[in-house]
């Protein structure tokens, strides 16, 4: 009877501990979403708009659901205008003719552009959709 109540106590601990442990985010984290969103050198910016509007990054209450909404909220705000702001400025010299290297975004995959009139061409001919817009690819 006695292990059972330990027993007990254990299952009870761990299903309210577990939550809050899964949800915990790191500044690491945080770190390598800047980076994938080509952020990373934008943190210091990111902190001083927190901080315009009342938000110490450092102090925020993650076991405050409605804090941390709050807080997310203000963030992808900021986000938004941090790459609208930097979609612009590539807008920009691309227009006054510069040369930009082109921003590049992880997992993206290249699209495949094939003429439509040698495909239709091809099918024509014979071949399957498959077949003539692989050999046009190539």
């Amino acid at each position: 009877m006695k292990n059972l109540k330990y027993i007990f106590f254990l299952v009870l601990a761990l299903t309210f501990i577990a939550p809050v442990v899964s949800q915990s985010i790191t500044e690491q984290a945080a770190k390598e979403e800047l980076a994938r969103r080509g952020l990373a050198d934008q943190e210091d910016r990111i902190k001083a708009e927190l901080s315009e509007y009342g938000i110490d990054i450092n102090n925020v209450d993650v076991n405050n659901p409605i804090e941390v909404a709050r807080v997310q909220a203000i963030l992808e705000k900021i986000i938004s205008k941090i790459e609208a702001e930097k979609k612009d400025e590539l807008n920009a010299k691309t227009n006054k003719g510069e040369i930009v290297a082109p921003i590049e975004k992880s997992n993206s995959q290249e699209s495949i552009k094939v003429d439509d009139t040698e495909v239709i061409k091809a099918e024509k001919d014979g071949a399957t959709l498959d077949e003539a817009t692989l050999d046009e690819a190539i």
